[in-house]
């Protein structure tokens, strides 16, 4: 084949995979919540098995890209920074990933679960190198975490290339009225994302206010009540996490869209012609359905975020009255969430005045620490608390928990401190990576929204698990590569 028959058949087939990869993206943004948040046997595969399929679809495009002549168009700027940030980041990804490899390959144990508790089946270890002591939990956390770790490289290899029209008025020159334009792919993205988080706050809401037992009026959940819910996710305070996620995230798509309706355009624009007021509707049913979740530290986050955020558009807006009209609506959705969650919202805040145990936290700390000790390197292998823990429980009928709740703590005792380490430089690596080589354009007052929310969900993880929960852990990822991709709006085309 002659080199132009290269490039045509690596532009058309990557245009192909390009436009499967974002079909399955969207797809998952809106599947992994609602399939109990991914904590469900079946909803879990098929998050895990999307992310694959993304991965999959990444290599094939970078081997287009590699062995033939095809480049796609994506967004760069004048003076774009070696990529160096990149590698390092990828690098990071692959000692991770090899760390929980390694100790699948070095594992200590299989474990037996049975009617009297759990039986260890013992292997030989290599006692310097990572283990575990629950083989098939690991097992089961290498396969997500390879999931996530291609979903965020090919969520961010999506969003930086162009559109098929703006590869379009690029060629053409109408490029030069889309100086502020959010791109498309982004926008695409957030709609999805504000509407679907909108609704989950929704029917977590009519849910709570019909009083059903099950969940989403179809799982049942025998140990569950109903006030424990909230929308798709069993435990209300997940429910919460998530959506405290994205509502800074689509207050932000709104302001970028509210500038963008400010341009000067020489094209005249209808009444109505313009919907991204409906963005400040699906903040407002957010915020409220975090109230009415009735998550202590989902509302204690969801209040510092608001502060933030007022800080930040409050300081770019012109003018004492839009930023009343922004405030009185944070104080209308949380006298709507309080009057709604009624009387069980005051009982819970009434309980933490009293409760100095933080709802059996501190139990589950002590123990938790002394777990950290006996692995300090290379921790007990990915997701092996709740094997482990009930070994150091003081007394056969004091409780057996499944999670920290606080997964940074967790993290340190799974992984040890290298894997905590590493953890720590990805996340350092995130604002370098976005401020060396983000390209792809939006208003610094959105961006910076993006980072509040994502702040939000790791103070979140101080005090709760978040990062358990596959949907919100994945969430946390593409928003994070949304975020790395992101860089400032230039003043002429790029």
């Amino acid at each position: 084949m002659e080199r132009g028959g290269f490039a045509s058949f690596g532009r058309r087939w990557h245009r192909r995979l390009d436009t499967a990869s974002g079909a399955l993206l969207l797809f998952l943004l809106v599947f992994a919540p609602w399939g109990a948040g991914g904590t469900l046997v079946w909803s879990s595969w098929v998050i895990i098995g999307t992310g694959w399929a993304l991965g999959l679809l990444l290599a094939f495009k970078w081997s287009l890209t590699r062995f033939t002549s095809f480049q796609p168009t994506c967004w760069r700027r004048e003076g774009t920074a070696s990529r160096w940030p990149v590698w390092i980041l990828m690098g990071l990804t692959i000692l991770l990933l090899l760390q929980v490899a390694v100790s699948l390959w070095n594992a200590r144990a299989e474990v037996n679960w049975t009617q009297d508790g759990v039986e260890f089946l013992y292997r030989d270890a290599v006692s310097w190198l990572p283990t575990t002591y629950d083989l098939a939990a690991t097992r089961k956390a290498f396969f997500r975490y390879l999931a996530f770790a291609a979903t965020f490289w090919a969520a961010r290899d999506w969003l930086l290339i162009k559109s098929s029209a703006e590869r379009h008025r690029e060629v053409d020159g109408r490029d030069r009225d889309d100086v502020g334009r959010v791109p498309d792919r982004v926008r695409w993205l957030l709609w999805i994302l504000s509407f679907n988080t909108a609704a989950i706050a929704l029917v977590g809401i009519l849910h709570r206010l019909d009083g059903d037992k099950d969940l989403l009026w179809s799982i049942t959940l025998p140990s569950m009540p109903n006030t424990g819910m909230f929308g798709p996710y069993p435990y209300r305070a997940n429910a919460a996490q998530f959506i405290n996620v994205v509502w800074p995230i689509a207050l932000g798509f709104w302001w970028a869209l509210r500038q963008e309706a400010l341009r000067p355009t020489e094209k005249p624009i209808r009444a109505g012609g313009r919907a991204y007021p409906m963005l400040l509707l699906c903040v407002a049913l957010m915020v409220t359905g975090v109230i009415v979740a009735a998550s202590r530290g989902g509302i204690a986050i969801a209040l510092v975020e608001m502060g933030l955020a007022l800080l930040v558009l409050g300081n770019a807006m012109k003018g004492w009255r839009p930023r009343l009209a922004m405030a009185g609506a944070f104080v209308v959705a949380l006298a709507l969430g309080w009057g709604l969650a009624g009387k069980f919202l005051s009982a819970r805040f009434e309980n933490s005045l009293v409760d100095e145990t933080l709802a059996g936290r501190t139990e589950i700390f002590d123990v938790a620490r002394k777990m950290g000790e006996d692995f300090p390197v290379w921790g007990s292998g990915a997701e092996t608390f709740l094997t482990l823990n009930g070994l150091y429980r003081s007394g056969a009928r004091l409780r057996w928990h499944g999670y920290v709740h606080d997964d940074w703590l967790e993290t340190r005792i799974t992984f040890g401190w290298v894997g905590f380490a590493l953890v720590v430089a990805m996340l350092l690596m995130l604002p370098v990576l976005k401020l060396r080589i983000g390209t792809v354009p939006i208003q610094r007052e959105s961006t910076l929204l993006f980072g509040i929310g994502l702040i939000g969900v790791l103070a979140h993880g101080r005090l709760d698990f978040p990062f358990q929960i596959p949907s919100i852990h994945l969430m946390f990822l593409v928003v994070a590569a949304v975020f790395a991709a992101l860089g400032p709006v230039p003043s002429k085309p790029q």
